[in-house]
């Protein structure tokens, strides 16, 4: 896998947590959906087996709301890629909206755009288009909303010269000897 501008190959995975060994020889730990989200992050090997691995614990991992979500997404996307949705009995036949057979991919969009619209969930034909595109090259993964993924702080956004300044006064206040007792 490439990450951080070198290789990698993953030596261990244990719960959510990947450990990697780097082409530069160094060893790292890290959250699997920080590394998942991480800017140039690419998975070398054939695109089934990305898919496969990326999803492999993170889904898991991520709190419910945000896997239904993506699901959500999966199965109204896979229906204008394919003509049906992702989850669709066997059998089961396109809507003349979204068969193939009948119409190009530009109907599918508008016709998806149109029906999210009326589901209270607007999405421009450009989202639309980038949803598929993730979904081709990662799967339900590719769904799922990146900020769910990212590791939390308990400082939060804040800045850190912000957290050592706050860090050095606390510890300027602090006394150098206990408190003498209450006299009373």
């Amino acid at each position: 896998m490439l990450f951080e501008d070198s290789e990698h190959t993953v030596v261990g995975i244990e719960g959510v947590t990947v450990r990697l060994h780097g082409s530069d020889g160094r060893d790292q730990s890290l959250l699997l959906p920080y590394l998942l989200a991480a800017e140039g992050f690419a998975l070398v090997g054939s695109a089934g087996e990305e898919a496969e691995f990326a999803s492999a614990g993170v889904l898991d991992a991520l709190p419910p709301e945000v896997v239904a979500e993506a699901r959500f997404w999966e199965r109204h996307v896979s229906e204008v890629e394919c003509g049906l949705p992702a989850d669709a009995a066997p059998g089961t036949r396109p809507r003349p909206a979204y068969d193939p057979a009948r119409t190009v991919l530009a109907e599918r969009e508008r016709a998806k755009t149109a029906e999210l619209a009326a589901l209270g969930r607007p999405v421009g034909r450009r989202t639309l288009q980038r949803m598929r595109a993730r979904y081709r090259s990662q799967g339900l993964l590719g769904l799922v909303d990146r900020r769910a993924m990212r590791p939390s702080s308990p400082t939060g956004r804040a800045d850190q010269r912000v957290i050592e300044a706050i860090v050095r006064a606390r510890s300027a206040r602090r006394p150098t000897s206990p408190p003498a007792p209450a006299r009373g």
